[in-house]
């Protein structure tokens, strides 16, 4: 997201993740703030895992204006 912050033009972060947090980032609500106050909108390609956190995804995409799709399958999303 702090390589989007300087640019012009239309701002698009796409994520593939579950949502799972396994690496202890930033919180939710500071890249959400992080986020709004650089006009970034999250999408979000959801890999159906069992720890797939839907709640966290659909959040992040709704509060900035994003999409959220769902993929069963990691293997079969093309490179």
């Amino acid at each position: 997201a702090h390589a989007l912050a300087g640019r012009t033009g239309e701002r698009r972060l796409l994520l593939f993740s579950d949502g799972a947090d396994t690496s202890g980032g930033p919180s939710e609500e500071s890249i959400l703030s992080y986020c709004r106050n650089h006009n970034i909108t999250i999408d979000v390609i959801a890999l159906e895992t069992p720890q797939l956190d839907r709640l966290l995804i659909e959040r992040l995409t709704s509060r900035t204006g994003g999409t959220m799709l769902t993929a069963s399958d990691a293997q079969r999303i093309p490179e």
